[in-house]
């Protein structure tokens, strides 16, 4: 669900730039537009994404970190899908370190609350 996540805002913000500059959605899903070279990508896409590993960490709290990696896991893949002979995907790899720090914490968060929540509750019997 996450790596999806991750993959749809990818695919799609490169949809809409790509429309937007003027360009075809052939050279949006090949690479000729990607996502983080505009605003929306840091005004949109990061914000969807950060609430839905918060989310789905809060949905699945055990290891909750992993959701955020892989939201960035799932971009990278789709990235390389579209523009296999990049020669900056080492700097690519750097780039997105931050952002899977970012929904990393994001889904921990995500996944505290539930247990918070959890320990407020007593347990009752039946």
């Amino acid at each position: 669900m996450s790596a999806l996540a991750g993959a749809i805002v990818w695919i799609g913000i490169s949809l809409i730039t790509a429309v937007r500059e003027g360009g075809t959605i052939i050279e949006a899903l090949t690479g000729n537009y990607e996502p983080w070279d505009y605003p929306i990508y840091n005004w949109v896409g990061v914000p969807l994404l950060l609430v839905t590993a918060g989310f789905i960490g809060f949905f699945s709290p055990r290891r909750a970190w992993r959701w955020g990696i892989m939201q960035c896991v799932s971009q990278w893949l789709v990235m390389v899908i579209e523009n296999p002979h990049g020669n900056l995907m080492p700097l690519n790899i750097i780039a997105f370190f931050p952002y899977m720090l970012l929904f990393a914490v994001a889904a921990t968060t995500g996944a505290r609350l539930r247990t918070s929540q959890n320990e407020e509750r007593p347990n009752q019997a039946l």
